[in-house]
């Protein structure tokens, strides 16, 4: 019972650092930088970085923007800020930019575990979820 308890305690400490605002979120202390216009627009990524569903990010030129991803019916959506050389989410997750082009972009995520993404070029949301189409756009 001991065993049990212990580990669910070390599970839930492990699992709740994720999903909280630390004092290491750098978003708040993030300028926009004017963003590059190749990477100006709507972008999405299978199997994202926030799970087995589709992840829809948006940039705008003056390097604000917003990501959406759907869950269950819940739509979840995050400001972010394009800062010349990563995208830093309001969560303090950041997704630094390994290389783009017009047609696609990779990204290294901060959080554990380090994974890497491919996120496409959608500016007409053809291949975005419909909840985040709407709440994207």
């Amino acid at each position: 019972m001991k065993k049990i308890l212990f580990c669910s305690l070390i599970l839930c400490l492990l699992t709740t650092g994720c999903s909280t605002v630390g004092s290491d979120n750098d978003y708040l202390a993030s300028v926009p930088q004017e963003a590059d216009s190749k990477i100006v627009g709507v972008w999405v990524a299978g199997a994202g970085p926030y799970g087995p569903y589709l992840t829809t990010m948006k940039i705008n030129s003056n390097g604000t923007g917003v990501l959406c991803y759907s869950l269950n019916r819940r739509v979840v959506l995050y400001k972010l800020i394009y800062n010349g050389s990563a995208v830093i989410m309001q969560t303090g997750d950041k997704f630094g930019i390994d290389s783009f082009n017009a047609n696609q972009f990779n990204v290294t995520t901060s959080h554990f575990p380090r994974q890497k993404y491919t996120f496409h070029r959608d500016d007409n949301y053809t291949k975005s979820s419909v909840s985040c189409e709407a709440n994207v756009k």
